[in-house]
């Protein structure tokens, strides 16, 4: 963290000011808050940016508790650097409605995940050959310190309740750490894998056991689509309880011993598992949409275009006096 994250770039900005005729412009969007902050923007042009990355945990619960005061003063600084920038765009796009109450920007909006949901449900795998899931990129700390952790707390006794059940960890990751999760009583570790279907397809329920980072959990929303149930951590819960509910769409895990016991729950209830993830699958189809991600950016931008007519009036280049 800098005290510098969010400043004008120099060489960016006088490179565009002497390359680009900026008249030809009325709207820039940016993917994310720190490439936009690099520009000084002409005053006519109205700015839209994208603030997946605004809010990030720095450190999971289980951490010392020197790190923990190290991890929250780093948090502290970047929100308050963070909702200062904010402050600097006509409209922002948030990930979550905690996000967005978060940097309480003038005008915002919530730009939602697209998942497509698949129409057919996959063949429900029977109890003796299933696995739990977890999915995503092994080399992101959040995934693996999830992975790691399951592991230690939670995996032990639920392969102990549930004979027949195996852990599958699929994703991109180091070898040494792939080769570590494998020596686990019935773990795997296959890293990338072509076909996701498949693991889906093969799976009792899905595991997010994610206690830091920012952004959305998607591989939540992913099992959700797959009609898969998932069991989450608290963190990733937070972005999801507004379209979510706790024991009917999703089951949510406050501590290991709850991780536990939701996981066993569900590997020992296929009716249970059915309902839950219909309910996810449900959930999904509705609000995570293509159509939906297109109306919020629609009507965001008519709003900031709205915003250009009015300084147009007052300057009297619509003609007016």
């Amino acid at each position: 963290m800098t005290l510098h994250k969010y400043a004008t770039n120099p060489w960016a900005n006088g490179w565009c000011q002497a390359h680009i005729d900026w008249t030809r412009y009325v709207l820039v969007v940016s993917r994310m808050i720190t490439p936009m902050t690099k520009i000084d923007w002409p005053r006519h042009m109205r700015t839209v940016v994208d603030c997946d990355d605004a809010f990030y945990r720095y450190t999971p619960g289980a951490e010392a508790i020197t790190a923990r005061a190290v991890a929250s003063l780093r948090g502290q600084i970047r929100l308050r650097q963070t909702k200062a920038a904010v402050r600097r765009y006509d409209h922002a796009f948030f990930c979550s409605a905690r996000d967005e109450a978060l940097f309480r920007s003038s005008s915002s909006s919530i730009l939602p995940n697209v998942v497509p949901a698949s129409r057919e449900a996959p063949a429900a795998p029977q109890v003796a050959t299933g696995s739990a899931l977890i999915v995503g990129s092994m080399w992101y700390p959040p995934n693996r310190q999830g992975a790691d952790w399951y592991l230690e707390h939670c995996w032990p006794e639920i392969a102990a309740r549930c004979p027949g059940l195996t852990l599958r960890i699929v994703g991109p990751a180091p070898v040494e750490d792939r080769r570590r999760w494998a020596q686990a009583p019935r773990t795997e570790a296959p890293g990338f894998v072509e076909d996701l279907n498949a693991e889906y397809a093969r799976a009792s329920f899905a595991v997010a056991p994610i206690h830091y980072g920012g952004g959305t959990c998607i591989k939540f929303l992913e099992s959700a689509a797959f009609r898969k149930p998932c069991v989450v951590s608290s963190h990733v819960f937070e972005v999801f309880n507004g379209d979510f509910r706790d024991g009917y769409s999703v089951l949510v895990a406050s501590d290991a011993q709850r991780m536990v016991e939701q996981c066993v729950a569900l590997f020992e209830s296929a009716e249970r598992r059915s309902a839950i993830a219909e309910h996810a699958y449900d959930t999904v189809a509705r609000l995570y949409t293509v159509e939906r991600f297109k109306a919020t950016v629609q009507a965001a931008v008519r709003h900031v275009t709205a915003l250009r007519g009015d300084d147009d009036k007052l300057s009297g280049k619509d003609g007016s006096q």
